[in-house]
């Protein structure tokens, strides 16, 4: 390389890139009631090691999660010619958009942001205490009746508790023993791990309302990982559904999707520093595992 050449690499106009700086991602989203707390750490969405309390929402158009944060100010001009002499924070807002590849009753029901969905289930079964459950097996006590390879079985801690119940994973095999009715499910299996003497039944509707004058709040973990190997986490600790249009169309040329639109309210951390500051979202950066 001649002298020239070290010279031209010196330009700004090479505009030579820090690798580590540089990668590409596709972020999930994590929910959970705005009570429910994390940790910051890195993240794994396997349902075996998903942060305590929140549900993985599924595949995401990979193109379509859109994080806005917003800064309203203050401003003064003064003199002539007038000039910016003074700026104060008067407003600080957030949004969060997402298509989600999914027909799911639950993703729906999160997008809504209203009231619980109702589960209707047939044959209610204890899980016997003798057999623990895994995510992706369970005993139990006595046989559904019709259960099939492909059905979906919901679970809860208590009876009345199964009415509106999320826990729920698809019938991938069924085996007989002396007592009992082992069941396998497809991976996953539960987002939650299944306690003995927890109910499961056949799942045979969901409802999911639309409208309702009820608000949810929720807490939202966004985990993009970079092929690269490093992670960045978007903690958004209140949310609500915002405003705007809710499209659902089912057509042959394109896969059902489902937007979830949420805004991003206020909260307080004394995370940066002796101050308590206000804040709608925190971002955190994890290097290379």
């Amino acid at each position: 390389m001649g002298e020239k050449d070290n010279v031209m690499a010196d330009k700004s106009f090479n505009n030579v890139i820090t690798t580590r700086n540089v990668s590409l991602a596709i972020e999930q989203i994590l929910i959970a009631p705005s009570t429910q707390t994390w940790s910051p750490t890195r993240v794994t969405l396997s349902n075996t090691a998903i942060p305590t309390g929140f549900r993985h929402l599924g595949a995401v158009v990979e193109d379509s999660v859109n994080l806005t944060v917003s800064k309203e100010l203050f401003q003064l001009q003064a003199g002539i010619p007038r000039v910016l002499q003074y700026s104060a924070v008067i407003g600080v807002s957030g949004r969060l958009e997402v298509l989600f590849h999914s027909f799911s009753a639950r993703t729906a029901a999160y997008a809504m942001g209203n009231v619980d969905p109702v589960n209707t289930v047939s044959t209610i079964v204890l899980l016997p205490s003798t057999v623990v459950p895994t995510y992706t097996s369970v005993t139990l006590a006595a046989a559904i009746t019709g259960l099939a390879v492909g059905d979906v079985l919901v679970m809860a801690t208590t009876t009345p508790g199964i009415a509106t119940a999320d826990n729920e994973a698809e019938v991938n095999s069924i085996g007989t023993g002396a007592s009992s009715l082992v069941v396998n499910f497809t991976s996953p299996g539960f987002v939650t791990l299944p306690t003995t003497d927890s109910v499961v039944g056949k799942l045979t509707s969901v409802a999911v309302a639309a409208g309702t004058a009820k608000q949810k709040e929720y807490h939202i973990v966004g985990v993009a990982d970079t092929i690269d190997g490093y992670q960045i986490v978007h903690d958004m600790q209140k949310a609500r559904v915002g405003a705007g249009d809710s499209q659902e169309g089912f057509r042959p040329t394109e896969n059902q999707r489902i937007q979830g639109r949420w805004e991003l309210f206020g909260y307080n951390t004394t995370r940066f520093g002796t101050d308590t500051e206000l804040v709608v979202m925190e971002r955190f950066w994890f290097p290379k595992n």
